[in-house]
């Protein structure tokens, strides 16, 4: 009889430890009180820790918000009888002129938004503008005004005897000042890309006709292709979230005569998209028509490989950076405790000169329960601007969507600007701090 109850002993004690070892391993619900994006009082599932086999990402480079506010256009417009709303603005700091670049849409995710209904049924109706709001330093008011960009050619094709359906229009645009002329770069669908996003580049105008503005007021677009890309690629998956950068440098004459009165080296701007930043991945924009206003924006030396209303754009070459390398392969621990592989960090902001020979920008992550993640990076300030530093993932706000589209300078330091739950557009002053000595700049603790 012991010897049966010795043995009873030991098999429940064996079933208790096995069923506590598969406990111990599965998905817990508990209360969630996380602060960043987590609504108090909702139950949040929460996965057992499987970072310790991940090459985790130091991250030497923070964003901290100061304080931040919501933008708002005074004349938002209405597209097809359909209630709109204004979100993901750009900004650029134009000699002066803050410029705010609204996406505005009726497919929101407001509340009483009734575009789910349309997008499931008939996304065609809805649609995409984009408008400026700056101060306008002639009538001394603000001026906002909606720009007429062509939408991208369709061509009618079907799919299974289906049309395809896809939300017309330009979305999502970063402003940026090149060679004095302020051009966006957006993405929009259409029939040509199957119904996935392209990428195109917009130019408004001339900086001094800013202030000369209307609504309606036309402007020039062009379709942007990767040159790592081929068409059948292209058209398998939606390109968006390319960063801009406006490159300046010193450009020197190298022949002994000039024409009298001409210097002999003067600034000089080249356009580069953040294609990826993790690995990075850098293309060159060629040579645009800025100037005449009546023709198209394609190279003004076209090649082979550039015709039509599409403008090829081509990578870089890279270099290694063996010292200070990131490897894309990393993981980023984001604040509600799932991870990220570093080639999931997308796009936001258009890059803007750091201090410390560097261009800084924000960039996001998307977690697995939706939520969105602001990370700052730096690169470093000459082609092929290598990744020096990736930041740790934060919230700007306490929202669940925080979309960073625009950055720029001011006297006390960085402003960015983001789009809330595909609801309404907002800034924030920011700061964006070194932890640890970077590789161009010897300094502790410096601010960018």
């Amino acid at each position: 009889m012991n010897k049966l109850a010795a043995i009873i002993i030991v098999v429940v004690l064996v079933v208790v430890i096995v069923v506590a070892c598969i406990l111990t391993n599965l998905p817990s619900i508990k209360q969630a009180t996380n602060k960043h994006g987590i609504t108090t009082g909702c139950l949040t599932l929460t996965t057992p820790n499987t970072n310790k086999n991940k090459k985790i990402v130091s991250h030497r480079v923070t964003l901290t918000t100061t304080h931040s506010r919501e933008l708002q256009l005074v004349n938002k417009p209405d597209l097809n009888g359909i209630s709109t709303a204004a979100y993901n603005a750009s900004t650029l700091d134009c000699d002066g002129t803050i410029i705010y670049c609204f996406r505005v849409s009726s497919f929101t995710r407001c509340p009483l938004s009734t575009s789910e209904y349309y997008y499931k049924n008939t996304p065609s109706e809805l649609s995409s503008t984009t408008v400026l709001q700056y101060n306008n330093t002639a009538t001394k008011s603000t001026s906002e005004v909606v720009l007429d960009i062509p939408l991208p050619s369709t061509q009618s094709i079907t799919l299974s005897d289906k049309k395809l359906e896809y939300v017309p229009g330009y979305e999502d645009a970063r402003i940026v000042l090149y060679r004095d002329h302020i051009i966006l770069l957006a993405n929009a669908r259409s029939d040509e890309t199957l119904g996935k996003s392209g990428m195109y580049l917009i130019h408004v105008c001339h900086k001094k006709k800013l202030n000369m503005l209307k609504n309606g007021h036309k402007c020039r677009v062009v379709r942007l292709v990767a040159s790592i890309t081929n068409k059948v690629e292209r058209e398998s998956y939606d390109e968006k979230n390319w960063s801009p950068l406006v490159y300046r440098y010193i450009r020197q004459r190298f022949n002994c005569v000039r024409p009298e009165g001409e210097e002999p080296e003067r600034e000089y701007d080249e356009l580069y998209l953040v294609y990826s930043i993790s690995p990075t991945i850098v293309l060159k924009v060629p040579e645009m028509n800025l100037e005449n206003l009546n023709g198209p924006l394609n190279p003004i030396q076209h090649n082979c490989r550039d015709s039509g209303d599409v403008l090829q754009c081509h990578v870089i070459p890279s270099t290694s950076w063996n010292m200070h390398s990131i490897d894309a392969d990393s993981h980023v621990l984001l604040p509600d405790g799932n991870t990220r592989s570093l080639r999931q960090l997308r796009g936001g902001t258009q890059l803007i000169p750091g201090k410390y020979s560097t261009y800084v920008g924000i960039g996001h992550f998307r977690s697995d329960n939706q939520q969105y993640y602001s990370v700052p990076y730096l690169l470093n300030k000459d082609p092929p601007f290598q990744l020096l530093a990736v930041g740790k993932p934060t919230k700007l706000q306490e929202d669940a969507i925080e979309y960073p589209c625009g950055l720029r300078r001011d006297k006390d330091g960085l402003v960015v600007t983001f789009g809330v739950n595909d609801c309404s557009a907002h800034e924030a002053s920011i700061r964006v701090d070194y932890k640890s000595p970077l590789p161009t700049h010897p300094n502790y603790g410096t601010s960018v």
